[in-house]
């Protein structure tokens, strides 16, 4: 073998070569079955669940994660109309399952299921997901929030 192409291995082993996968905050929960489920954050919404080498994501956004480094997606939600294409695209296999709103629907040509508030839908056999309205609140506008939908960060005082 030849020094310097031994020396360069070394240095390689030594240092890593290649890319390294990104690494992101996650937390491991166990059910009462003993089933693992990890939760990994991305930022803001974006995150994924896993269960049993099955991944769930939810709200991909291209800038919070290297999605073309994670594992592809059994399921992607899409829980409102901040869509990113290009970071579903990324995790997306022909066997992905998209679930998502009205809105980002027709950016996905209608080829997901729509899901508006009190949907149901079982895209896979583990997962049942159910559809809620959900809204923001501007602080200072609780008289005209529903008392049913008031919180404490939306109706400080």
């Amino acid at each position: 073998i030849n020094p310097k192409l031994l020396l360069l291995m070394s240095i390689l082993s030594f240092f890593g070569c290649g890319k390294k996968a990104p690494e992101y905050p996650a937390d491991t929960l166990t059910t009462r079955d003993g089933t693992q489920i990890t939760i990994t954050f991305f930022r803001h919404a974006s995150l994924s669940v896993e269960a049993g080498g099955k991944y769930i994501y939810v709200d991909p956004v291209s800038g919070y994660a290297d999605y073309a480094a994670l594992p592809k997606a059994d399921v992607v939600l899409i829980t409102h109309s901040h869509l990113d294409v290009a970071a579903v695209e990324a995790i997306q296999t022909p066997q992905t399952e998209i679930l998502c709103d009205r809105t980002s629907a027709e950016a996905f040509e209608m080829n997901c299921y729509t899901m508006r508030p009190g949907s149901v839908a079982t895209p896979r056999d583990y997962l049942k997901v159910e559809a809620v309205a959900a809204y923001n609140t501007p602080t200072g506008i609780c008289n005209s929030t529903p008392k049913s939908v008031r919180t404490a960060a939306t109706c400080s005082r």
